[in-house]
C-alpha cells in the first residue's frame, strides 16, 4: 500500500520576514502531518503543531498517556474534541452507544490520569494522541 501523502501548510503572511515564518509554521505543520498520515493546515491546528515539536521535552507529562494502547480509548477522546465536547455526536460518530462513548472517556482517565472534560487533562490527551504515542481507529464502531 502507498505512503499516504501529507502536507504542512503554513499560515498565508506577507513580505519577505512573513514567507520565513510561514514556512516555520509549515514546517511545524509538517511535523504533525507525517504523525498523522493526513494534511495539516497550521491554521487550524497551530497549538498541537507548536506543541508536538516539544513532545521529547514534554514526555515526563505525557508518559501515563504513551502506554495506553487501547485504540478505541482513543478514538472516543478524539470523536469527543472533534464534536465540540458532545458526547451524542461523538457516540453518532463511532456509531456506538452514548453510555459507550462516556464509559470510554472515564477508562480513559483512568488510565491516565487526565479527564478530557478538563482543559489541562484534553491538552495532555490531544497532545500524546497528535504525537503518535497513540494510535486511535476512528472508524471502529462499537470496538471495546
Amino acid at each position: 500500500m502507498a505512503e499516504p501523502r501529507v502536507a504542512g501548510i503554513g499560515l498565508r503572511r506577507s513580505g519577505l520576514g512573513g514567507a520565513a515564518e510561514s514556512l516555520a509554521d509549515a514546517e511545524r505543520a509538517l511535523d504533525l502531518a507525517v504523525r498523522q498520515g493526513r494534511t495539516v493546515r497550521f491554521e487550524d491546528e497551530w497549538l498541537t503543531a507548536t506543541l508536538v515539536t516539544h513532545a521529547a521535552r514534554l514526555r515526563p507529562l505525557l508518559a501515563p498517556g504513551l502506554h495506553v494502547d487501547q485504540p478505541h480509548l482513543a478514538a472516543a477522546v478524539l470523536a469527543f474534541v472533534e464534536h465540540g465536547l458532545s458526547v451524542p455526536g461523538a457516540a453518532e460518530a463511532l456509531e456506538v452507544h452514548g453510555n459507550t462513548v462516556k464509559y470510554r472517556l472515564s477508562r480513559w482517565r483512568e488510565l491516565t490520569g487526565w479527564d478530557p472534560h478538563t482543559l489541562d487533562g484534553l491538552a495532555r490527551s490531544l497532545l500524546v494522541l497528535a504525537s503518535g504515542g497513540q494510535r486511535s481507529s476512528p472508524g471502529v464502531p462499537g470496538g471495546g
